[in-house]
């Protein structure tokens, strides 16, 4: 199978949406399969009815047994959106999509996963099918990744197509962190080494460790100026582990050693740059700097970021131009998109061997 990051997952799940095919999505622990697919559903305004599997057993999805006159039969469980005598659930909607997300595929025990067998082609369990409107979507952890993982039956995989989600720096950048307004020193850190996004190890014995989703929280703990120090720096090393905690709060560090870039503003000519040996206070300028540009500023940051050196002004304006792009993706263009400057021009002339549009 191949390897998306999460943006073309969410594509995908659209795609198998359209044709009523469902998927397996295959992916370390906190690279952001669950919420891709939450998402995705959100584009199509799907109910999701979402089953964590790993605490399921076979009755919680098939229900329970009964007998009607002489004959038995099967008494369907409330959270299922099935259609029973004719009748579909109340508890779910008929007028929209209904994205059944069966979420930790690869914990769930034997019994389950025959269940899922029934649902995955035939799209009923005993007598009871699902409503017209339900698709079915599956997630779980790999086998290498040595959670609590069950080998999946060779059937009931052949009846799944399957993807694996992989770690996109700049995916989690664009599509993730600028929009929920991750603070920005934990973007700077993220941009600066794609290993600072995820560095999971399963034959570490560490509790824990950088993924997508603990990194988020690392940031969130950062950003808090409610926390005492001390806690702020248990919470993040607790979040991410201590080599990486230490790597970040260093880099913090560094981060208050660099010119607000409204001061830039100010002065691009005179401002000072930071010396040449402070090679992550550059670093930390240009991805600062890269957050404020628009239209109208963006001649005087890059007059400054010229005297930076080629690297930062390449990353600056390539943040800044991917940054409006994925804005206007997303249906909220930037007012002054960076690429309607004068600038814009000289820097693609200038560094055109650098810079590659995406």
């Amino acid at each position: 199978m191949l390897t998306l990051n999460i943006p073309q997952i969410k594509t995908m799940l659209l795609d198998g949406h359209r044709l009523d095919e469902p998927l397996m999505i295959w992916g370390p622990p906190g690279g952001g399969k669950s919420d891709g697919v939450l998402q995705a559903a959100a584009e199509v305004d799907a109910f999701v009815c979402e089953i964590r599997l790993s605490s399921y057993e076979s009755v919680d999805l098939h229900g329970l047994p009964d007998t009607l006159e002489q004959y038995a039969h099967w008494k369907p469980p409330v959270t299922m959106p099935f259609v029973v005598d004719g009748k579909p659930n109340p508890h779910f909607p008929t007028d929209r999509p209904i994205w059944l997300f069966f979420d930790e595929v690869t914990s769930a025990s034997q019994g389950v996963f025959a269940v899922l067998y029934q649902l995955t082609l035939g799209r009923a369990v005993n007598e009871h099918k699902l409503m017209d409107n339900v698709y079915v979507v599956l997630a779980g952890n790999r086998e290498s990744d040595r959670g609590v993982v069950n080998r999946m039956p060779t059937p009931l995989s052949n009846r799944l197509t399957h993807v694996e989600a992989g770690i996109d720096r700049d995916a989690w950048v664009y599509d993730f962190a600028i929009p929920n307004e991750v603070h920005p020193v934990g973007i700077a850190f993220v941009q600066m080494d794609k290993a600072h996004l995820y560095n999971f190890d399963p034959a570490s014995g560490e509790k824990a460790f950088a993924t997508p989703r603990s990194m988020a929280k690392a940031f969130k703990y950062f950003a808090d100026d409610k926390m005492d120090d001390l806690i702020k720096q248990a919470m993040i090393h607790g979040a991410i582990g201590s080599g990486m905690a230490s790597q970040f709060l260093g880099f913090a560090e560094v981060w208050k050693d660099i010119i607000p870039p409204k001061q830039v503003l100010k002065d691009p000519e005179g401002t000072p740059v930071p010396d040449e040996t402070k090679l992550s206070t550059r670093w930390a300028m240009a991805v600062a700097i890269s957050g404020e540009m628009d239209a109208d500023t963006a001649g005087a940051f890059h007059t400054y970021l010229k005297r930076l050196g080629a690297e930062y002004v390449t990353t600056a304006w390539s943040m800044a131009v991917r940054r409006d792009q994925k804005a206007e993706e997303r249906g909220k263009p930037n007012p002054k998109p960076v690429e309607q400057s004068d600038a814009f021009m000289d820097f693609a002339e200038d560094y055109r061997v650098l810079w590659k549009r995406d």
